[in-house]
């Protein structure tokens, strides 16, 4: 998160956590080699209960992209399963400041 400290973060997933405990703090990015559409917010509190590809519907529609590219979602470098809850990947992948860092690539696949 722009130039503060990981004690400032930790704090802050903190405070978010003692007045959002059914929420997961989330911060999305776009991947480096993937195409220049960007999304108006990069931070998120999730409810803990969706799967990754509800949350992949909420940033489909942030981002408006055309229907012909498909949206491929990362963390940790790693391709994330369709299935896998949100809090199963937090528990799982979170960051020392208490944050899931989620990047996505955006590729055409229908032309």
């Amino acid at each position: 998160m722009n130039g503060k400290s990981l004690i400032e973060r930790m704090m802050y997933s903190k405070k978010l956590f003692e007045k959002y405990p059914d929420r997961i703090p989330i911060i999305i990015q776009k991947g480096k080699e993937s195409d220049p559409e960007l999304l108006d917010k990069c931070k998120y509190l999730v409810p803990k209960d969706i799967h990754i590809r509800e949350f992949l519907c909420l940033i489909r529609k942030r981002i408006k992209i055309d229907s012909k590219k498909a949206i491929f979602i990362f963390i940790n470098n790693k391709l994330v399963p369709m299935s896998s809850s949100l809090i199963e990947l937090y528990n799982s992948e979170k960051d020392e400041d208490g944050f899931l860092y989620i990047k996505y690539t955006l590729e055409n696949t229908f032309g």
